[in-house]
């Protein structure tokens, strides 16, 4: 878990649920959800393992992949030049619709 703080700082709460099933599988396999909250977002994700600790790691995985598209998409967004400011002005467009030929 400290992998996702160091990803996001901005972490504030973490929920995580160890699910052992009243009819278990005959493989054994135990499940773990967890939820990360940030302001304005929430990040989800879920794995199943035959043990906790394989089930978790693959859930920090899953959320540390998810918080790294995030913050990809949104340097993106960042980056990209604004739609206004490649925009002719209002004072620059020529009115073609008075002229005659």
């Amino acid at each position: 878990m400290a992998a996702i703080s160091r990803l996001e700082p901005r972490v504030t709460r973490i929920d995580l649920k160890f699910i052992s099933e009243h009819h278990p599988r005959l493989d054994g396999t135990t499940r773990v959800e967890a939820a990360v909250h940030v302001p304005r977002k929430t990040f989800r994700a879920e794995a199943e393992a035959v043990d906790v600790p394989t089930a978790l790691d693959r859930v920090v995985e899953r959320l540390e992949r998810q918080i790294r598209d995030h913050h990809g998409r949104r340097r993106k967004r960042m980056a990209r030049p604004d739609a206004l400011d490649s925009a002719p002005l209002a004072s620059d467009v020529v009115d073609t619709a008075g002229e005659q030929t």
